[in-house]
């Protein structure tokens, strides 16, 4: 079988590899049908999926979220009996039309590591060139300045390597901030097709910015919110960071209705951000539900009505949204 193995804190390349693969084995025409994600599926329903069938023999790619394989409150442990079940089919040839792809993503701000020596390991990642560790990058790591700049290339936008140093100095070394800072500088600075390092200065925020923040609450980490909003009220007004989350949380509304109906190029087009935010944004949002996200948006609304009419304390009012989510 045609399995993958990828796991890692750097989720910006997990994305990259699965659209990789996607653009080279799926036809665009069938895309609301041969893709798909299951999340954290028991034994039975991971079987199922593995022996399923696709739509018409068409290419299929089905991800498996796999977290809960190995570590969380809830972990999911599998018999001896299940575990030789497991390696017997991935070692199968039961479809060639069929990749399945085992994701394990490790929260970047965890001590988690992934026990390499457990059976479930060994058997995901038993195909070698099927399995890819993507490791967060460190500050002092020589590849990541051209790695930047590889991010900034498939956005169709130019910059040097000084230009990818005074980025990564200033917002960090997380590739999905990277790429939310170039983009930025890519809508700033339009019709330019390269940035100096003032446009930097003048249009990029640091890494703890409201994008930040809105992966801390989809996470429900309340301790990374008030980390995350008392970073933020130190530089930016509460009105400010009320109509950036208002803004954002509605581009992602109209992302969730549409994600089983519209491929994620059609859906880019509907709300003007480019094709691999809006996978980004269906990923960070794969344990939200719409009704959430509704509410969310009413609570923020409401929150601002209240700050405008003196109802409620600023810095307070927003708190207690983002608390209550």
């Amino acid at each position: 079988m045609n399995a993958y193995f990828l796991y890692g804190k750097e989720d910006y390349d997990i994305n990259k590899k699965i659209e990789d693969l996607k653009k080279d084995f799926l036809d665009p025409q069938f895309s609301s049908l041969n893709f798909k994600t299951i999340n954290n599926p028991n034994y039975d329903t991971l079987e199922a999926t593995l022996l399923s069938q696709g739509f018409m023999n068409i290419n299929t790619i089905i991800v498996i979220n796999c977290e809960k394989y190995f570590f969380d409150k809830d972990k999911i442990d599998f018999s001896d009996k299940e575990l030789k079940s497991l390696e017997k089919i991935l070692n199968s040839d039961l479809s060639s039309n069929k990749k399945v792809i085992f994701i394990a993503k490790i929260p970047r701000d965890s001590q988690k590591k992934i026990d390499t020596r457990r059976k479930i390991f060994k058997i995901l990642a038993s195909n070698k060139k099927n399995t890819f560790e993507f490791d967060e990058y460190k500050p002092y790591d020589k590849n990541l300045p051209s790695r930047v700049i590889e991010i900034a290339k498939s956005f169709d936008f130019k910059i040097n390597i000084q230009i990818a140093e005074t980025l990564i100095k200033h917002s960090g070394v997380n590739l999905n901030v990277l790429a939310n800072q170039i983009q930025k500088l890519i809508l700033s600075i339009h019709p330019r097709k390269s940035a100096e390092i003032a446009d930097i200065k003048e249009y990029c925020t640091h890494c703890d910015d409201v994008f930040t923040l809105i992966d801390k609450l989809f996470e429900k980490n309340k301790d990374g919110i008030l980390i995350e909003l008392k970073s933020l009220l130190l530089k930016r007004h509460p009105l400010e960071i009320l109509a950036v989350l208002q803004s954002t949380i509605s581009n992602y509304l109209v992302i969730k209705n549409y994600q089983n109906k519209l491929s994620n190029l059609e859906i880019s087009k509907k709300i003007g951000i480019h094709e691999f935010r809006v996978k980004l944004a269906i990923d960070k949002m794969k344990n939200i539900t719409i009704n959430e996200l509704t509410n969310l948006k009413l609570a923020l609304i409401k929150a601002e009505e209240n700050i405008k009419e003196g109802k409620l304390n600023e810095n307070l009012a927003l708190e207690i949204v983002l608390i209550n989510f």
